[in-house]
């Protein structure tokens, strides 16, 4: 076993490894944002991607804390450019905008259950290559695919309960909206910056590594102010909550017993996706798994 684990590239290792906390974190930040929110907090990330690159390769200034984690899970040439992570927001992006948390918290079960197990097992046990992929193998497709159905079917009973609550406040209510205003997300926006400039400070004092702090605040602060002009072109119209969440509410209810035999499919679906693409498997593995879940829920 030790020897087989030490086939493990140490730098895939950490890029698939971050997957799985990444689709861990979806329910828990809807669940402290709301949808809203955490569509903000999406949209930011991805707009703090583009502004980190121009910063970085314009003047040369390396960002705290997210040029380190991007040179980490980075392979090759995506060192220029953080693809892997700006597909995967793209596509969460994508399936929380139309799809109810149950299926959309599935897809992201997949991702990032499936496809980090899938790499890690492959290194670890891929004995028998893929014929029209040579870089992926079948151990680390079966691993990934069962391990994926777990994640999609854990994060899938969370959408479930997500689906039958009001994530359009945070905090589910217990802040309320002032007057129908949308400022307590404002506030909770607000803090969430107050303890990013703070992590930035904490992780100069004890790495006693040195960075441009106006270019990271200048660029935490750009990223949130994309991401509340687009909240506002959302919230203008009407989009809080997932486009298709009430149409497909009735059919998630009327099949919930249904819903592990839709999971499973997505998950094979969403894995066949991952054994056949090569850098985009990030944005393919929950689209295909998202889009076969609605497909297979309207015909069963």
């Amino acid at each position: 076993m030790l020897e087989r684990l030490k086939r493990i590239d140490v730098k895939e290792g950490w890029r698939k490894a971050i997957h799985i906390p990444t689709a861990i974190l979806a329910p828990i930040v809807v669940f402290l944002f709301g949808y809203a929110g955490a569509e903000v907090l999406c949209i930011s990330a991805l707009a703090y991607i583009f502004v980190t690159g121009y910063f970085e390769k314009r003047h040369n200034i390396k960002m705290p804390v997210s040029s380190e984690a991007f040179e980490i899970a980075s392979r090759g040439k995506e060192l220029e450019f953080p693809l892997a992570q700006t597909l995967f927001l793209i596509a969460v992006l994508i399936i929380a905008i139309f799809l109810p948390f149950s299926l959309t918290f599935a897809a992201l079960g997949v991702l990032g259950f499936g496809d980090g197990a899938a790499a890690l097992g492959g290194m670890m046990f891929g004995d028998h290559k893929i014929p029209y992929n040579r870089k992926k193998s079948v151990e680390g497709s079966l691993i990934g695919t069962i391990v994926g159905f777990i994640g999609a079917i854990l994060l899938g009973w969370a959408g479930i309960w997500f689906d039958y609550t009001n994530t359009a406040k945070p905090l589910f209510g217990l802040i309320p909206q002032l007057n129908g205003t949308w400022m307590p997300i404002l506030i909770l926006i607000f803090g969430a910056y107050l303890l990013v400039l703070l992590w930035i400070e904490i992780f100069e004092f004890f790495a006693k590594k040195r960075y441009d702090r106006r270019a990271a605040f200048t660029g935490i602060s750009l990223s949130l102010l994309i991401g509340l002009a687009l909240f506002g072109i959302f919230l203008a119209f009407g989009m809080d909550t997932p486009i298709f969440a009430e149409a497909l509410k009735s059919i998630v209810a009327a099949k919930a017993a249904k819903l592990p035999f839709v999971y499973l499919v997505g998950t094979i679906s969403g894995m066949i996706a991952e054994s056949a693409a090569g850098k985009t498997d990030n944005l393919l593995v929950p689209l295909v798994s998202a889009g076969t879940m609605v497909g297979v829920l309207l015909v069963v």
